[in-house]
């Protein structure tokens, strides 16, 4: 079952997200499009003529209608190019789970074709 997160929490975290550089942001599960909501406002916001540079835009997608596998599936080969076509070479997984499973994201990461 999927952990609830406030909305000044994901709002905090969208906005650290966009600050440190992220140029891919995928949502996966409940609420799953508040996420990429909250991640494309931040975005703008970072800038304060709202004129998101190609170097710093992040792309969002949100999957409400997959499966798990399905999700990093797209993770791993569909999300690997910046807006401006750079290579991205990290993957971030933050999962809100009421249980640990890292070791299991990673398995399901690694077998996804």
């Amino acid at each position: 079952m999927d952990r609830t997160v406030s909305d000044e929490f994901q709002w905090e975290l969208s906005k650290q997200l966009v600050a440190e550089g992220c140029l891919y942001a995928m949502a996966w599960g409940e609420n799953c499009s508040s996420w990429d909501d909250s991640i494309d406002d931040a975005n703008i916001l970072e800038f304060v003529d709202h004129q998101i540079p190609a170097e710093r835009y992040v792309m969002t997608t949100w999957h409400p209608n997959e499966t798990l596998e399905e999700a990093l599936r797209y993770a791993k080969y569909d999300s690997t190019l910046s807006y401006d076509d750079r290579r991205l070479e990290q993957l971030l997984i933050l999962d809100f789970s009421q249980r640990e499973r890292q070791a299991e994201l990673k398995m399901m990461f690694a077998k996804v074709s």
